[in-house]
């Protein structure tokens, strides 16, 4: 199996749901003036930014993707709950998918799950969009497809009892 770069793996699992504290730190990144005269330096590269600072750049530089991630996380027991009683499931494209509304009780029930599944996969494909182009403009081509890494740390982060889809398109339940 081929090996991620450090920071695209640090990236995908940050995205996928895990907190880190990162302490509030100023750092100039800027070039000073007559420095960037002597090398003939415009502007200081994108690569300069630390990925110590993947939080900040995250809710000040891409609102939609910090607040996706917000919403991520309020939906998050909601959806482990429904993955673990097997209403829903985890495709092998990174999606979650409603494969049993027999299981819920009411139609209430079901347009609930229908628009919180929807909620969840419309804030997947902006993180998954995000990581791509963030991945394709600072290291260059993945080796892993980012859409693939994100499905399997999905996948692998399902609680047990959870659907999911295997790469031949057949649903197996997964155990622990």
């Amino acid at each position: 199996m081929r090996r991620l770069h450090p920071l695209l793996s640090l990236l995908l699992v940050l995205a996928a749901g895990c907190a880190v504290q990162v302490p509030d730190v100023k750092v100039n990144l800027e070039t000073p003036p007559l420095q960037r005269k002597a090398i003939g330096q415009n502007r200081v590269a994108p690569s300069a930014v630390s990925d110590v600072f993947f939080n900040r750049l995250l809710e000040e530089r891409v609102p939609p993707v910090g607040e996706a991630r917000k919403r991520q996380g309020q939906r998050r027991a909601d959806l482990d709950s429904l993955e673990a009683r097997g209403v829903v499931g985890e495709s092998s494209v990174g999606t979650v998918v409603l494969l049993h509304p027999e299981l819920l009780h009411s139609s209430l029930q079901r347009r609930r799950v229908s628009k919180l599944v929807e909620a969840e996969n419309r804030d997947r494909k902006i993180l998954k969009a995000w990581l791509e182009t963030l991945y394709s403009t600072s290291l260059g081509r993945p080796e892993v497809p980012v859409s693939e890494e994100l499905a399997r740390i999905y996948r692998e982060q399902a609680p047990p009892g959870t659907w999911l889809q295997t790469e031949e398109e057949t649903w197996v339940r997964k155990e622990k």
